[in-house]
């Protein structure tokens, strides 16, 4: 409970201290991370962040950074490298590299080197008992259990897909090549082809993302496509989104907030679209997405983690907490802030040298203030 309450009075020391009409779009960044050429995040079911690099894994704990390094031993991890991250239904973490694969567990590494593909790119919770991984040649299903290659399914020119998705009819949606891809190619559990969408023969598909509504959005080189995961026909786009993403570079879309899309375009920014209302909103209206490549990822909490792996890594919480705290700071005979504590009701209560607040978070009311010439001693 202390240390929950030091974090409060950090968070609001430094919310304080920021003008409030900037509040909105601030972002945090974090120091002493193992690199800044971010590839991959991961959430726990603690919440701790897990965050792949170039060259080490760092697992965040909202202070500090636990960095894992490769070493000669067969408990730790076997490449500094890692491409993608990805907590399996077990809360196992599953790592792709250069040298394959490794899985975290039981709070230590064990490599996967009874399968014979290298290196590995993307790496999905297909079930209980399976993964499905992408390698040089195609894409494989790996048995988590006894870690062998079950099926294969490769095609010309395949490589390392990065575009590849398990529906939530359990069916894998993929590019049907590694460069211009313009089809897609549908799986069943065991890779059999099911299907294949021919895309307009002009787009190059870059993603692969299904929303709640079961619609299938694919980012291309020329904009978006959308498809109903069911019947598999192509819908009509959103007027509001095909205007804002028409020849224009997407470097990211997930989903976002009750059943909306993040979408973030090359040179523009990052816009947040409602679903139910069928709007867009520009927010974070200073990050630009000038550079050229981004990783974005969506925590628990709806928070935005951003890189554009080389110099910028950024944090957006869905909401800043206590945004408005400047104004009650304003009110303050001593505006230094000693004591925070909540009461069983759930209202904040402030102690200065001077000033005992109990401020009402939800309403954003002072519900009493008391003030002294003298000295407040500690708030229990």
């Amino acid at each position: 409970m202390r240390s929950f309450l030091y974090l409060i009075f950090y968070a609001c020391i430094t919310l304080l201290a920021t003008p409030k009409s900037s509040l909105y779009a601030q972002a945090f960044l974090f120091g002493n991370i193992s690199s800044n050429f971010i590839t991959s995040f991961a959430e726990d079911s603690q919440g701790y962040i897990w965050i792949g690099t170039n060259h080490g894994l760092n697992r965040y704990n909202g202070s500090n950074y636990a960095i894992f390094y490769a070493q000669k031993d067969s408990t730790a991890l076997n490449s500094d490298y890692t491409s993608n991250l990805l907590f399996d239904s077990d809360q196992r973490l599953w790592m792709s590299n250069e040298c394959g694969l490794c899985v975290w567990e039981n709070n230590r590494f064990r490599h996967l080197q009874q399968v014979g593909f290298n290196p590995i790119g993307r790496i999905l919770d297909l079930d209980r008992n399976s993964l499905i991984i992408t390698d040089r040649k195609g894409i494989a299903k790996v048995n988590k259990h006894t870690l062998k290659e079950e099926v294969y399914f490769s095609k010309e020119g395949m490589g390392i897909i990065r575009p590849i998705i398990i529906s939530s009819e359990q069916q894998i949606w993929t590019a049907n090549t590694q460069i211009h891809a313009n089809k897609i190619n549908i799986l069943n559990k065991d890779l059999k082809l099911l299907q294949t969408i021919s895309c307009p023969p002009d787009v190059s598909i870059q993603h692969l993302m299904e929303d709640k509504q079961k619609r299938m959005w694919v980012t291309t080189d020329q904009g978006l496509l959308c498809y109903d995961v069911r019947s598999k026909k192509r819908l009509e786009i959103p007027s509001s989104l095909n205007q804002l993403s028409r020849q224009k570079r997407i470097h990211f879309l997930q989903p976002y907030q009750q059943g909306g899309l993040l979408i973030g375009i090359a040179n523009e920014g990052i816009y947040y679209y409602n679903n139910q209302q069928d709007s867009l909103l520009h927010i974070h209206t200073h990050q630009k997405l000038k550079d050229k490549t981004y990783v974005c990822y969506i925590d628990s909490h709806n928070g935005i983690w951003l890189s554009n792996q080389k110099d910028d890594f950024q944090y957006y919480p869905a909401q800043l907490t206590y945004s408005n705290l400047s104004s009650v700071q304003e009110s303050m005979k001593d505006p230094f802030i000693k004591d925070l504590a909540f009461d069983q009701e759930g209202f904040l209560w402030i102690r200065s040298s001077k000033d005992i607040i109990c401020y009402n978070i939800q309403s954003d009311q002072i519900v009493s203030h008391w003030k002294t010439d003298l000295f407040f001693g500690n708030l229990f």
